[in-house]
């Protein structure tokens, strides 16, 4: 009997503590799985946001279109206090104008994290994405900077509980254990005893029957436990709207699959899958048939590739992962019922829909040997598809890769290039086309890097313009070409100076007040200097424009409209805004010499002259084509005929020695 209570009084005490183990256990799982929830809901709140930048922006200058989302976001979302977009190591917009410098040891919200780690000292998280702009890709990151009281509020709560349950109801807990297992356990394992000796036609049945359903009410409560626990799990690594894998997901099956390659040594492939126009249809028919139009893909995509993993990494974004490295024909073989069943999707809820989709693949192990590479490696395959045109697949290859190494190079060239002194200005002249005399000069940037060699300004000036160097760049232009026609007219050259501006130049607050002081610095005459500008800028945020190009006027600057005839330029930007000059393109010129294209530079000519503007043709070449201007009344000319574009010190050479023949 004595032995039967120690060993009651044994199992009381393994039930209690087995009782706190469970609990904690329990409560460390719900405070992981909440941290968890937190991040997924920072993460997804970040992709949302990318998404968002990723539609809206395709030019550097599109980023105040994104401030009200941003600060929208940062006001609206419980943990969030501030909001950062930065590209490498420069911010370039932040919801708090008072962060300066990106900050450090950021949480990238793929990493897992811990719930002490998430409470104690992380408040920065961060999610980089690619996004197109200028026709180029370029990684952005977004920092979500967290509000550290939210965070322990979230938590408090549980810690709260914890203390209630571990420390208040012990004692009663002890009574009602005692209780409990006295009347279920001891009691019936003593009547156990007394009537072990029985012979086996006598024993109730009841004893037996009451320690099972003890034992079966333990193993219910674990299993119970156990069933909760995956269904938080696998809740945290499924895209809500479609049910498919999320971004968690996707990466952890990639490189559980990497590793399991290595071994085997086999490969396995990467689609990813972007909707054409999908945009449209959020706009034209709402989010609501949008989101309806994402179930249905991710149903055909899911069916198309039962064996391997299907995800949605957000907006209409897709990843297919198949167990095998394929081919043309294996590709083939997923891309046409892929395309085929995106066409056959006709409408939804009523509402008329064409749908297809771009694609773009990598493989393990040439395209990448890790989650980021092979995603990033098919991410810059789709953009290669979908600059070939909608409706297409494209493969990563080396060739690409080398584009974008290329790329890469030349943007950190770039950045160094004004502190190195490796940008030069060189002038073509322009004629008067009567009199042979040169009356102005056009100022074109040429740059030789040490490494890359000379570089063509279509190569490096989209690179400047997407890494914002732009308007930097177009302000040394600016002053290298008002400081050289300063020395210009104090040796006796009188002649007007050409510069081109890039939109983003023009749109900067502070680029008439420089420009203003610039002249006055140099004391520079302003109606000497011509603003070039392209027909861009008249399509760009009018209002904004028309007001600059005003002001350029009062200052006294002339406005020359670049390239005419191969934009959009209607009458009514002629008439509407404030240009002094057209310069008609050499495309034109080139066909000057059959019936239609005369006809075509005819009529720019009597337009011109109709609105009473200067005019400037562009890559004459040849005498037959002067004669053919001066014909038509073109007062100016451009081109290889009196030369090519030149340093500084030739073309002063080439201004005396030209007008002194015209002379004579």
């Amino acid at each position: 009997m004595i032995r039967l209570q120690q060993l009651f009084i044994a199992l009381l005490a393994v039930f209690i503590i087995s009782f706190y183990m469970i609990f904690w256990a329990f409560f460390h799982e719900e405070k992981q799985s909440k941290a968890q929830i937190i991040v997924t809901d920072l993460h997804s709140t970040m992709t949302d946001l990318s998404f968002i930048i990723n539609q809206d922006l395709k030019s550097w200058s599109d980023f105040s279109r994104v401030r009200p989302v941003l600060n929208q976001i940062a006001s609206n979302h419980p943990n969030i206090d501030d909001i950062i977009v930065a590209h490498q190591n420069a911010i370039l917009i932040s919801t708090n104008p008072g962060i300066r410098d990106l900050p450090n040891n950021a949480h990238k919200v793929h990493e897992a994290v811990t719930a002490n780690h998430l409470i104690d000292d992380l408040n920065v998280h961060q999610h980089s994405f690619s996004v197109y702009i200028d026709g180029q890709p370029q990684l952005l990151k977004i920092f979500a900077i967290t509000n550290p009281k939210m965070i322990h509020y979230h938590f408090q709560e549980m810690y709260e509980q914890f203390i209630f349950y571990l420390i208040l109801p012990t004692f009663g807990m002890a009574v009602l254990l005692y209780l409990v297992l006295h009347r279920f356990v001891l009691f019936p394992l003593l009547n156990l005893r007394i009537y072990a000796e029985r012979p086996l036609s006598n024993r109730p049945r009841s004893i037996i029957q009451e320690v099972e359903s003890i034992t079966g009410a333990v193993e219910t409560s674990r299993k119970n436990l156990s069933l909760e626990l995956e269904a938080q799990h696998s809740a945290a690594r499924k895209d809500a709207l479609t049910d498919l894998a999320n971004r968690v997901a996707l990466q952890e099956y990639i490189e559980l699959l990497t590793k399991q390659k290595v071994h085997r040594a086999t490969a396995f492939s990467v689609f990813f899958l972007d909707l054409d126009n999908f945009k449209y249809v959020n706009d034209t028919l709402g989010h609501d048939v949008g989101d309806q139009l994402l179930v249905r893909i991710a149903e055909i995509l899911r069916t198309i590739n039962p064996k391997g993993l299907t995800a949605r990494i957000g907006g209409d974004e897709f990843i297919m992962v198949i167990n095998r490295a394929v081919d043309e024909e294996v590709i083939i073989n997923y891309i046409n019922p892929i395309l085929s069943r995106l066409q056959n999707i006709r409408e939804i809820e009523g509402h008329p829909i064409a749908i297809s989709s771009s694609i773009g693949i990598s493989q393990f192990p040439k395209d990448g040997r890790n989650h980021n590479e092979l995603l990033k490696n098919a991410d810059i395959a789709l953009f290669e598809a979908k600059k070939h045109g909608k409706s297409r697949h494209w493969l990563f290859n080396d060739q690409l890769n080398e584009q974008i190494q290329n790329h890469v190079k030349m943007e950190n060239s770039l950045k160094l290039a004004l502190d190195n002194h490796e940008f030069q200005i060189f002038f073509q002249p322009q004629v008067d086309i009567l009199s042979n005399r040169i009356i102005g000069v056009e100022s074109l940037i040429r740059w030789y890097n040490p490494d890359l060699g000379h570089i063509s300004p279509a190569d490096f000036i989209p690179v400047a313009e997407q890494t914002g160097l732009m308007p930097e760049v177009g302000f040394w232009v600016l002053e290298s070409a008002i400081e050289k026609l300063q020395y210009w007219l104090a040796h006796n050259m009188e002649l007007t100076v050409s510069i081109n501006v890039s939109p983003s130049q023009l749109v900067q607050s502070d680029f008439i007040s420089s420009l203003a002081q610039l002249l006055d610095s140099y004391r520079v005459p302003p109606h000497l200097l011509h603003i070039e500008i392209t027909e861009t800028i008249l399509m760009l945020n009018t209002a904004d424009n028309m007001q600059t190009l005003k002001e350029l006027q009062q200052l006294g600057v002339h406005i020359a409209l670049d390239d005419f005839g191969t934009g959009f330029s209607s009458l009514a930007y002629l008439k509407e805004f404030p240009i002094n000059i057209l310069k008609i393109d050499k495309a034109f010129i080139d066909d000057i010499d059959t019936k239609d294209g005369k006809t075509f530079v005819q009529t720019i000519i009597n337009m011109a002259n109709t609105l009473k503007l200067d005019i400037i043709a562009e890559g004459v070449e040849t005498e037959s084509q002067r004669d053919t201007l001066i014909a038509m009344g073109c007062p100016v000319y451009q081109g290889y005929l009196c030369s090519q574009p030149i340093n500084a010190s030739d073309f002063k050479e080439k201004f005396f020695e030209f007008n002194h023949q015209a002379k004579t």
